[in-house]
């Protein structure tokens, strides 16, 4: 990942076993073992704390080794999910087969609740993940401005 400039130094927090990393414009969650409810409410109030600051944020999720992600955990992220906004963007890197299965139930779900596109790319390599991320990142700031312009214009 870009390294942040000296004036925006990148933010590290931890939540349980997981690690989130906030770049400037990107947030960086690492998982370890199981996502709990505690854990996901952390990780959703870090994502939209540094969306909201960045403006236009996108995601790399890293699962170095296996991880599940509870029920109730599961439920707190689609609860969680903003319907008023564009999704975040997440390039999801190191996952198996079965992982990969998991979270596309996830994201469909949140596909469902939202009734919206949840743009997710399951990448093999960091330039990859961040090629496809970019270009996300410029669709979001697009679909972004066009919400403020909507938001702006007098009704009549």
């Amino acid at each position: 990942m870009a390294a942040s400039s000296d004036q925006d130094p990148a933010v590290e927090i931890t939540f349980g076993r997981h690690r989130g990393v906030f770049d400037g414009e990107r947030a960086v969650i690492t998982v370890h073992g199981v996502v709990t409810e505690s854990d996901a409410a952390q990780m959703m109030d870090f994502i939209l704390r540094w969306d909201a600051r960045a403006g236009n944020l996108g995601m790399v999720l890293r699962a170095p080794e296996s991880f599940s992600v509870t029920p109730e955990a599961r439920k707190y992220f689609v609860r969680s999910s903003r319907v008023g906004l564009p999704a975040i963007p997440m390039a999801v890197m190191g996952t198996s087969a079965i992982v990969r299965g998991i979270l596309t139930l996830l994201i469909n779900a949140m596909r469902i609740t939202l009734q919206r596109d949840v743009p997710v790319r399951f990448c093999s390599t960091d330039e990859e993940a961040l090629s496809w991320l970019s270009d996300q990142m410029k669709l979001r700031a697009v679909q972004l401005a066009n919400m403020k312009v909507i938001a702006a214009t007098p009704k009549s």
